[in-house]
């Protein structure tokens, strides 16, 4: 299921904005920790993003109305996760 409302990142495309699945991040995060064994806390996100070939951006959206409300998306087509220097 998708909202009906769409940002246009720093990207310059419209992208769709999902509703979460929680539970199936969280079974999938526990997959993805127990495959790079991590057995304790902490587990570094961009160290396991880059394992995985996935590279990681610290940004600054362009919209202050986008910046205070999104802490990052992953974009498909660029393989790239988008993180709000905001929300570190």
């Amino acid at each position: 299921m998708y909202n009906v409302l769409t940002f246009e990142f720093h990207t310059g495309r419209n992208m769709l904005i999902s509703n979460a699945d929680f539970q199936k991040a969280q079974k999938a995060a526990e997959e993805l920790v127990r495959s790079y064994n991590y057995d304790i806390p902490p587990v570094d996100p961009v160290t396991l993003a880059r394992a995985m070939c996935i590279e990681v951006r610290f940004v600054t959206f362009s919209d202050p109305d986008i910046n205070a409300k999104v802490s990052g998306f992953f974009d498909f087509e660029e393989n790239t996760i988008y993180v709000n220097e905001r929300a570190t």
